[in-house]
């Protein structure tokens, strides 16, 4: 197994990373992709609930910026899951 690196940031905390060793389970990773396909499945569902309202008047408009708004966090949380499926590059 590597050693630890201490990278100095921004926020002047001391960072430890492991080189050399991996960085997820196989059994992590089909979760997290397991996980990554429900919310996918969860953003197509609102997307399609979104299309089939957006033209009915008596739809409430914070309604729908409430379901936009959790379209978006749902779009931002798969991103950032599958981010976290892909290793850092350590150049």
């Amino acid at each position: 197994m590597g050693g630890a690196v201490r990278v100095f940031c921004p926020q002047a905390e001391v960072l430890t990373h492991r080189l050399w060793e991996p960085y997820m389970s196989e059994d992590q990773g089909s979760n997290l992709s397991q996980r990554i396909q429900d919310l996918k499945e969860e953003h197509r569902a609102l997307d399609k609930e979104l299309r089939a309202i957006a033209n009915d008047p008596l739809v409430d408009d914070l309604q729908i910026q409430r379901l936009k708004k959790r379209k978006l966090f749902l779009k931002d949380s798969i991103a950032h899951l599958e981010s976290s499926l892909l290793p850092d590059i350590i150049a």
